[in-house]
């Protein structure tokens, strides 16, 4: 006898606690296909929305939870932190998905739907990350959806393009802002 007394039993797909996933932007589009992957795969999800009554809506429809979020306001982004920590304590995947575009015909002056875009896409998804992180399980994983929009083939300076090429090994948050 090894004197640790009897083995211990593994918890049963049943009983084991399933994993938490939260999928920004989950309401409708490619968000609303991830989420029910996600609840297909047998995670517990919290989808956000910024119009937290149509996310009510679709997680009404699908059997999920939902959370208000606006990737352009600080204070929504804090609560909703502070929701999924009250929640479920940690979360063990998060997927970006919440973004904005402009459709390609809109008349908006070019300067202003870049400021918009950057602002919302990078700014805002970089402080969703930067309030989940923390609550980021180890070993978790975090998803980040992108268009064909932001492909590198697309940045006109070819002195940006070589400094967005090498972003895996030396461009750091604080340059990326900067840039």
């Amino acid at each position: 006898s090894s004197g640790r007394g009897p083995p211990r039993r593994r918890p049963s797909a049943m009983e084991a606690p399933r994993q938490v996933a939260v999928v920004t932007g989950g309401n409708r589009g490619i968000g609303y296909e991830i989420v029910r992957g996600c609840l297909r795969a047998g995670f517990h999800v919290a989808l956000t929305a910024r119009d937290l009554g149509a996310g009510q809506r679709v997680a009404q429809e699908l059997g999920c939870d939902v959370l208000q979020l606006d990737l352009t306001d600080a204070e929504s982004i804090a609560a909703c932190a502070g929701e999924v920590r009250r929640r479920y304590g940690s979360v063990d995947v998060l997927i970006n998905n919440a973004s904005m575009a402009y459709k390609h015909a809109d008349p908006t002056p070019w300067t202003q739907k870049t400021r918009t875009s950057v602002t919302t896409n990078f700014f805002g998804t970089l402080a969703v990350c930067e309030a989940l992180f923390p609550l980021l399980k180890a070993g978790g994983r975090v998803v980040t959806v992108a268009s064909s929009a932001g492909h590198l083939r697309l940045v006109p300076s070819e002195a940006l393009y070589s400094e967005f090429a090498g972003a895996d090994t030396f461009l750091t948050v604080p340059r990326l802002a900067q840039l």
